[in-house]
């Protein structure tokens, strides 16, 4: 008989897997801890106190740091007050951000005392994976006294014990990204080089501030716009019906938008954030930058908000106001042939959950009665201009008297379009009329946006940095069926970071309310802006206006 495989047994309830089974265990001491004595267990001896004065241990102090041997990088400090506002750069949070073709300054700790006579400093600047000195890539900067102007260098402002605060400049042509920094020292001829560690880099960016960049733009008014200021507009809609949305465009340190985004128009986004949910491009950087792979998802308006916030492609001249939809059609609203007037109109205001109208006016120009059958036919459609579901259909006949005017009505109801309705909420309906008589014929069409629902936010007006305030997000819903699968999302540039809120269901009529604690982290005029999606409605957003005072 076969020997039993010797090892740990574990029941999962199917069958007893034996992972260690062709591993044989040999156990040289137990290792549970031993039994207690049995019976009485004498106390142990304490010693009594000492009389007297108790001396205390002596003081041990660690050897000096040898003189003899290089300066040991101890901490990197980059002076983001100083060089914040200087570089137009205060409002990026995460990195060392400076601007091209001006000064900055970091500050360097070292393990001992520095002597300017003798410690030899460099200053490594690292681009890209594979940094050649040939390509730009690599710069190695001596520290020596003063700035070079119009290229890279390094030099001495100020030297104090084992501190050293150094200013750096590059020229108004430097290759714009992320660099990575190395301190390297020398002393007699021996050399100690830092280690490469992702928290000492520095991002450099195009400078519209400076008159030999590129990017230079005279005009203080369209540097505010179009540099520094993180909140606008995004438009969607078709050519006749026209929307806009708030849109936080943020300042965010993107190295390439290549793959950030996954495009999807299926209507299915169980898998993602649907493109509607998307307050601005913030939230999809950085999830981007974390996960490394496409966000899901997005569409056209989405991929342009996400290609103009990017500042490693700086947007010096740049602001997203794009239109995306249909191209609009040649049909005239009125067109005149013959003796019969064909117009077709629908209902200017709509919104989500209310009856659709449209009307198809008929006038007899003509000495004679006409016989006309009309037919409409309603689509979703999306904002390509490509349509989805028929919504509704309906053939009538009408007969005008000479001189006379009669009209077609079509409305279909929420429980009709509810369903099939795709983003943006828009609406085609086609209108084809024929004249029995004289056998004219007309056709025509309009495009509707039903509109949807504000949510409401309730914040101070006022807030101070560092001073935590409340800030409310509520939506009723208006509809006579549940919203499930509700989902707020809310954000502010320099107020809170983009934020996702599962609520779940929302029942008809009821109101839904979300409550954060925001802590402003920076001052100035901000915006809040806040979404909600669910199965039945979707680009449902608000925005509130804030002024965030200093401390």
């Amino acid at each position: 008989m076969a020997e039993r495989p010797r090892g740990f047994a574990f029941d999962t309830g199917r069958r007893i897997r034996r992972p260690y089974a062709n591993f044989p265990m040999i156990i040289e001491s137990p290792w549970w801890p031993p039994l207690p004595p049995v019976g009485p267990v004498e106390p142990p001896i304490v010693p009594p106190p000492p009389v007297g004065p108790v001396e205390p241990p002596p003081i041990v102090t660690p050897p000096p740091k040898p003189t003899d041997r290089p300066l040991t990088l101890g901490n990197f400090i980059f002076h983001v007050n100083e060089n914040g506002p200087a570089h137009h750069a205060e409002e990026f949070l995460e990195n060392n951000v400076v601007r091209r073709g001006q000064p900055f300054s970091m500050g360097l700790l070292f393990d001992r005392k520095v002597d300017l006579e003798k410690d030899k400093l460099l200053i490594e600047f690292q681009y890209g994976i594979n940094p050649l000195p040939s390509k730009g890539t690599l710069l190695r900067l001596p520290v020596g006294d003063a700035l070079k102007e119009g290229e890279w260098s390094a030099a001495v402002v100020k030297a104090d014990g084992q501190n050293v605060k150094v200013s750096i400049t590059s020229p108004a042509n430097a290759i714009v990204g992320r660099y990575h920094v190395v301190v390297e020292t020398e002393l007699a001829g021996e050399r100690s080089r830092s280690r490469k560690v992702d928290i000492r880099n520095v991002v450099v960016l195009f400078n519209p501030w400076c008159k030999d960049d590129l990017t230079y733009l005279d005009d203080n008014t369209k540097l505010e716009e179009y540099v520094l200021n993180e909140y606008g507009c995004q438009f969607f809609g078709n050519y006749y019906r026209i929307g806009k949305r708030g849109w936080n465009f943020g300042q965010v340190n993107s190295a390439d938008e290549n793959g950030v985004l996954e495009g999807n128009w299926s209507g299915d986004y169980s898998w993602g954030t649907p493109p509607t949910g998307w307050n601005g491009s913030v939230g999809i950087l950085r999830q981007w930058g974390t996960e490394r792979r496409p966000v899901r998802y997005g569409q056209c308006w989405v991929f342009s908000g996400v290609l103009t916030t990017g500042t490693d492609q700086e947007r010096a001249a740049v602001r997203a106001a794009v239109e995306h939809g249909s191209t609009p059609w040649t049909y005239e609203s009125i067109i005149t042939h013959e003796d019969v007037e064909f117009s077709i109109s629908a209902d200017e205001e709509v919104y989500v959950g209310q009856d659709v109208n449209v009307t198809v006016t008929i006038k007899n120009t003509g000495s004679e009665s006409r016989h006309v059958t009309a037919h409409l036919t309603a689509y979703a459609t999306y904002y390509t201009g490509v349509l989805g579901a028929e919504l509704g259909e309906l053939e009538q006949d009408v007969t005008i008297a000479a001189g006379g005017e009669d009209s077609v009505k079509m409305t279909f109801t929420p429980r009709e379009y509810l369903d099939k309705l795709v983003e943006q909420a828009m609406v085609k309906v086609f209108v084809l009329a024929h004249v029995d008589t004289t056998k004219q014929v007309w056709a025509g069409q309009d495009d509707i946006r039903l509109l949807s629902p504000d949510l409401v936010i309730t914040a101070p007006s006022e807030m101070t940095v560092g001073q935590q305030s409340v800030v409310r997000v509520e939506f009723t819903n208006p509809l006579d069926v549940k919203l499930t699968q509700a989902v707020f999302r809310i954000e502010g540039p320099g107020l809170q970071r983009p934020k996702a809120i599962y609520y779940g269901t929302i029942m008809p009529g009821k109101q839904a309310t979300v409550t954060e604690f925001m802590t402003p982290m920076r001052a100035g005029k901000k915006t809040i802006v806040a979404s909600l999606t669910s199965n039945k409605l979707q680009q449902v957003t608000g925005e509130k206006d804030v002024d965030v005072k200093r401390a």
